[in-house]
């Protein structure tokens, strides 16, 4: 799975969502970008997420549970 991480204005592929979600520096304001599977017909899908200021770990935390609850909607 392929990720890209955009840090304002400037993008960086990585070869794991784990890589782009774990940066040497901080992340700050930026949009992460990393497939998460494939449509019926081959096509990669895409998943973004935006922040709107530096990351921190309470955000994170926020996202997973949000994750988790859109998860068990399904």
């Amino acid at each position: 799975m392929e990720s890209v991480v955009e840090e304002r204005g400037s993008a960086k592929s990585t070869g794991s969502a784990a890589s782009a979600l774990a940066p040497k520096q901080p992340l700050q304001t930026g949009e992460i970008s990393t497939s998460v599977g494939k449509e019926t017909d081959g096509r990669v899908v895409f998943a973004r997420v935006r922040f709107d200021a530096d990351l921190r770990k309470e955000f994170v935390a926020s996202l997973k549970k949000y994750l988790e609850y859109l998860e068990s909607t399904l």
